[in-house]
């Protein structure tokens, strides 16, 4: 048995992912969404029954399999920084966190990325902070999805488009502006991504684009497209 953790657990990547966790392992999750986007509650997604809830926490499964808080990730991060015991006084579980699925961010589509980039901004402030704490806790594995927006919007306009390749995103060279500050944040997070994996010789970081692996162009699902490098077979979580 294992505990994973999926932050923006209730957009439609993060409750996806919950429902195949739930579907293909035995494992305990912690899941968290402060449902900011809109999304909807877990009673109408979760393929498992609520057996209690207390304040911001309800749990799923009569095994207690799923712990849902519905508050800021950013919580989350601070209050299990500061706190050895804080996941065991929250699910009872003596486990440590095993995988990570961070999909926690601040979304709305062109409209929110064009209408309010200041709050949009608040990303950076999200990643920054999640990794921050998985340098220390350093968990078993980590995925970090990124997005098309951090490419160089020179790349991406009527004129001059050209079909994107992950080498046109090279810290060691010149940076392309991305695409307003959801591309920046986006951006800053495969940097702190590649710097964590660099820095601990953490393999199982992941950084690719929401629509599916750079590289393979085709109908990918977003999970599959970018879950697949993590599973020692290559194949989807």
């Amino acid at each position: 048995m294992k505990l994973h953790l999926v932050s923006g657990g209730a957009g439609f990547v993060g409750r996806n992912l919950v429902k195949r966790l739930l579907s293909t392992t035995n494992d305990y999750l912690i899941v968290i969404d402060d449902f900011s986007a809109g999304t909807p509650v877990p009673s109408k997604w979760m393929p498992l029954p609520s057996v209690s809830k207390e304040g911001n926490l309800e749990i799923f499964g009569d095994n207690k399999r799923v712990f849902f808080l519905h508050e800021d990730f950013r919580n989350f991060l601070r209050n299990i920084t500061e706190s050895e015991t804080y996941v065991k006084d929250l699910t009872g579980l003596d486990l440590r966190i095993s995988d990570v699925f961070h999909f926690a961010a601040i979304v709305g589509g062109r409209a929110k990325i064009d209408g309010d980039p200041m709050m949009v901004a608040l990303d950076l402030s999200i990643d920054a902070e999640f990794f921050y704490w998985v340098t220390r806790y350093k968990p078993a594995r980590v995925m970090f999805p990124s997005s098309s927006a951090a490419y160089p919007t020179n790349l991406q306009g009527v004129d001059g488009a050209i079909a994107l390749e992950e080498k046109e995103i090279r810290f060691d060279s010149v940076l392309g502006q991305p695409d307003m500050t959801y591309g920046w944040s986006k951006l800053t997070g495969e940097y702190l991504s590649a710097d964590y994996r660099t820095a601990l010789q953490h393999i199982g970081s992941l950084c690719a684009p929401i629509l599916g692996l750079r590289r393979r162009p085709g109908p990918y699902l977003p999970c599959a497209g970018y879950c697949c490098p993590c599973s020692p077979q290559r194949r989807p979580v």
